[in-house]
């Protein structure tokens, strides 16, 4: 096998069929918020772990703000229905080994972002949300983390259906 002689693998298997290794190291030369790290003081001796730490605190908020906000506007949901789905909805996040694969959040953020826009964009089409569309796609794709990629199709095949079925007037 190639790992017993020494040489990497050039598909990583995962959950979701696996992850190309070059995917995961080339796409970030493209991911804005890793471009930024960078240049974060500590980056590069390894002591930017509170960067970090804030970096992944302004995700989490960002998610829950995203799918608290589209559950109130698209749904309908109360707000302690809607609070305690994104709550759960994060608290999910939180769960997805973010120190073994740092662009995890990331990518689940994103395709949050991508799928609601995507609903608002279905309900009431404008043009900043398909720019916002454009946007947030560029990012999740150059996370470096296409794992995330199949429960967003799903979850967008499941919504289509849904909402094919039960039309509101």
């Amino acid at each position: 096998s190639f790992v017993f002689l020494g040489i990497e693998p050039m598909w990583y298997p995962h959950i979701t069929g696996g992850i190309p290794i070059n995917a995961i190291a080339l796409a970030q030369v493209f991911s804005l918020p890793a471009w930024i790290s960078s240049y974060l003081p500590g980056y590069w001796s390894g002591r930017a772990l509170v960067w970090f730490t804030l970096r992944y605190l302004l995700l989490f908020m960002a998610g829950q703000a995203l799918v608290y906000t589209s559950l109130r506007k698209l749904m309908g949901c109360g707000r302690p229905v809607a609070y305690l789905i994104s709550f759960i909805a994060i608290y999910n996040l939180k769960m997805l080994d973010s120190l073994r694969y740092g662009p995890a959040v990331d990518a689940a953020v994103y395709s949050y972002a991508i799928f609601l826009f995507a609903l608002q964009y279905l309900e009431t089409p404008r043009t900043k949300t398909l720019i916002g569309i454009v946007i947030v796609t560029q990012l999740f794709l150059t996370c470096g983390y296409p794992v995330v990629l199949p429960f967003l199709l799903l979850a967008s095949a499941f919504t289509l259906c849904s909402s094919w079925i039960y039309r509101r007037p």
